[in-house]
């Protein structure tokens, strides 16, 4: 014993003969002091644990994460080994799929007899803004205490039953692709340095995702470079045979064309023959070029309007003398075009869209040998126009319909015939498709035939100006539709029924704005509704104001007031979609009309 010791002892004696109160307090202070130092040295040795454990956690991970371990084997890996070292309740991974509209359960780990997750478990994006907001700013979400979490992420956590759990996001090359949970055992409080060996365990998930991102993206590219070699190579091979075929045909005839003892007929069949052999040709080039243009960008693009029935006929008028039809007389080709599109007007670069629509007729002819094709107007919306074209041909096989726009590719459609042709007239047609505003698909059913559809946009389908009746008839079918009018003034009651009458479609007349509400009372319903805002002291505001609570029918308000920012103010205030000022202009009106009018997705004739 040492002679400090030995001090405290002689002192703790005289203590408890003079002041043995004292010498209890001290005697209980000393030993709640070696209890301190005793827990003390417990927390370390479990703090030394610890730190031993996440030590010994990340090398592991390091060295899975090295190894030739599976892409999936490496998470459930990693979940056991976070599981190991760091003792906590739950763990679990959700990874979004591929059109990031939700997030799937991928992995979990549970320790004991903790509740697992359903393994369909999903976290669905619109339903849970919070969550993919928080997550997407690179946020943590702590699920303790709730009352600071929006509405929509405590539904989720009590979907999942998670209490005290730490929430990470999982990136991969700069994108939110997932979440990492992180449940810790009951009643335990996250400190910062629990919380940041947490964020290392989502940063090393997070690396590991991005690495595979990040080799799928590079396999991909690989393979795409890779395919475009080989499509290119195989065109270059393609190209020498094609090109050779009408240079051969233009050189051997030409120099028969020499024969004096040729007669006539046979000079004119050797001359159509090299004339069509220096089309052929000619059109060869011509495609090379465009692709060419088309993938450096210098592709121009020069739009003009034309009347639409006249473009249509002169592409027809291309194929009067086309020499498979005169050999195949049960084959044909037919214009669809029906009489309400005859006074349309296109803006559209005539030469590329007439390009486009022969590489497709051109392309029906090809693999056609009985039956019909069809070419013209398949459907029209607002702003846009479809086109079609469909043949009685072999079709298209289902494992070509993703390569048949690809640049070079010729799909190999029958094993016993051969079909010539570079393979760039759907490429270069769904680019010029493209350019021009539109779309293109593709409906074929092998053996019975193929549809192609493209679509235009048609920015002055409704004109700003209307010449005669004749114009509204050909643009305006309403057949079907249900316009109620509120306004009782004769001279317009008459200039509007006059133009109307013209749509087909049906007049409801209101003499007044409380008629049209107790219209709409009784459960009435139109697919738009004009409205006369000066047909009382209150100015038709409360009636629509009324109407507009009762119903969703579109309400154009109709007025003759001379200030109108403020009647639109007013007439928006009171539930109108738009206003219509008086003097009432055909054109105005009826593209207002055309414009609101109920259910959109309904096409030009008002058919669904």
């Amino acid at each position: 014993m040492d002679s400090n010791s030995i001090k405290i002892d002689n002192l703790v004696s005289e203590l408890k003969e003079t002041a043995p109160d004292a010498a209890a307090q001290l005697e209980q202070y000393a030993q709640t002091t070696d209890n301190r130092i005793k827990e003390l040295e417990n927390e370390i040795s479990m703090l030394r644990e610890q730190i031993k454990h996440r030590h010994d956690l990340f090398l592991e991970s390091f060295d899975i994460e090295n190894s030739n371990i599976s892409y999936t084997d490496f998470f459930v890996k990693f979940l056991e080994l976070a599981g190991y070292h760091m003792n906590p309740q739950r763990l679990f991974i959700f990874l979004d799929n591929d059109t990031n509209e939700k997030s799937l359960l991928a992995y979990q780990w549970t320790s004991g007899n903790a509740k697992r997750l359903p393994p369909n478990s999903a976290i669905i994006h619109h339903a849970s803004p919070s969550w993919n907001k928080m997550l997407n700013e690179q946020k943590m979400i702590l699920t303790a205490p709730k009352s600071e979490l929006p509405d929509d992420i405590n539904q989720l956590i009590n979907r999942f039953g998670l209490e005290d759990a730490c929430i990470l996001p999982l990136m991969a090359v700069d994108k939110l692709c997932g979440s990492f949970i992180f449940e810790a055992t009951a009643n335990h409080k996250y400190d910062e340095l629990g919380i940041c060996y947490i964020k290392i365990l989502s940063t090393l998930l997070s690396e590991h995702i991005g690495k595979h991102t990040t080799s799928e993206i590079l396999k991909r590219e690989k393979e795409h470079a890779q395919e475009a070699d080989r499509l290119k190579s195989a065109f270059l091979v393609n190209m020498s045979h094609d090109i050779r075929i009408p240079l051969n045909s233009i050189l051997g005839f030409s120099d028969l064309l020499a024969d004096p003892d040729l007669t006539e007929t046979e000079r004119d069949e050797f001359i159509s023959l090299i004339d069509k052999s220096g089309r052929d040709l000619i059109s060869l080039v011509d495609n090379i070029i465009d692709i060419s243009k088309i993938e450096t960008g210098q592709m121009n693009i020069k739009l003009e309007t034309c009347k639409l029935l006249a473009l249509m006929n002169d592409i027809m008028a291309t194929y009067n003398h086309h020499p498979k039809f005169e050999e195949h007389s049960d084959l044909s080709l037919q214009l669809d075009f029906a009489e309400r599109f005859n006074q349309l007007s296109i803006k559209t670069d005539i030469f590329r869209f007439r390009q486009i629509c022969i590489n497709l007729i051109d392309n029906a002819i090809q693999f056609t040998d009985a039956g019909t094709i069809k070419f013209g107007v398949s459907n029209a919306w607002e702003n846009t126009i479809e086109f079609y074209v469909q043949d009685t041909g072999i079709g298209i096989p289902e494992e070509a319909m993703h390569v048949i726009f690809q640049n070079f590719c010729k799909v190999n459609r029958t094993s016993t015939r051969e079909y010539t042709g570079t393979g760039l007239g759907l490429p270069i047609s769904k680019s010029l498709i493209e350019m021009l505003g539109g779309s293109i698909r593709v409906v074929s059913v092998p053996g019975k035939g193929s549809t192609f559809y493209f679509t235009h946009p048609l920015p002055e389908k409704v004109p700003e100006s209307l010449n005669n009746l004749h114009e509204v008839k050909a643009l305006f079918n309403w057949k079907g539709r249900r316009i109620a009018i509120a306004d009782n003034i004769e001279q317009d009651r008459k200039y509007m029924e006059y133009i109307l009458n013209n749509t087909n479609a049906e007049i409801v007349w209101l003499n007044s704005d409380i008629e049209a509400l107790d219209y709409f009372k009784k459960g009435n319903t139109a697919d738009v509704l004009l409205m006369e805002m000066q047909l009382s002291s209150i100015n038709g505001i409360e009636p629509t104001i009324s109407i507009r609570n009762l119903t969703e029918t579109p309400i154009i308000a109709l007025t003759a007031n001379t200030n109108t920012n403020e009647t639109r103010s007013i007439a928006e205030k009171a539930g109108c979609t738009d206003v219509v000022s008086k003097p009432l202009n055909m054109s105005k009106l009826l593209n207002m009309i055309n414009k609101v009018m109920k259910s959109p997705e309904e096409n030009a004739d008002g058919e669904k």
